[in-house]
């Protein structure tokens, strides 16, 4: 990451009330925090799932280019704590999110995202970070990922191909 950037303690009501400052197709900001209702959680493995979060309508994009990333912010134990994810759901996609997320019970947000109910609220912000991929560019691309740096290359994929992003269990595949 290129720096944390600077946050405001408000909620995008620009993002909440489309009616209000007129129509924008775009959910998220970049320096203010939108709460997004959770609608469901999928376990994708042994510790990994996929969280799916509505966007404030079903007609308004995430819009992050491929290789940008967003901020998640949950009030625990006392103070605001903010992570950094890559979505896996396509920067096309209307009216949803989804994070691809490891939950560990030493990771403070994995542990919170991992007891949330379909419902309850996460503040988002974004897109975050200055890349740009264009995986148009290439004839060909070799990805190589473990750890946090899966969701990112899940990202490109999704990018390059246009389609959904795999499971973690399927082949995406190899040449």
């Amino acid at each position: 990451m290129l720096g944390a950037p600077a946050f405001t303690r408000t909620t995008c009501t620009r993002c909440l009330s489309p009616a209000a400052t007129g129509w924008r197709g775009v959910a998220l900001q970049p320096k203010e925090f939108l709460p997004l209702r959770l609608r469901q959680q999928t376990k994708v493995g042994s510790f990994s799932r996929v969280f799916t979060f509505d966007l404030p309508s079903p007609k308004q994009v995430v819009n992050l280019r491929v290789g940008q990333y967003i901020a998640i912010r949950a009030h625990l134990d006392g103070q605001d704590v903010v992570r950094y994810y890559s979505p896996i759901s396509r920067t096309t996609d209307h009216g949803i999110i989804q994070l691809l997320v490891k939950c560990e019970d030493s990771g403070n947000m994995s542990r919170h995202l991992a007891g949330l109910q379909p419902g309850q609220t996460v503040d988002f912000a974004g897109p975050l970070g200055e890349a740009n991929l264009d995986p148009h560019l290439y004839k060909k691309m070799g990805l190589i990922a473990g750890g946090a740096g899966v969701s990112a290359i899940l990202q490109v994929r999704a990018g390059a191909t246009g389609s959904k992003p795999p499971t973690l269990t399927q082949r995406v595949g190899v040449t």
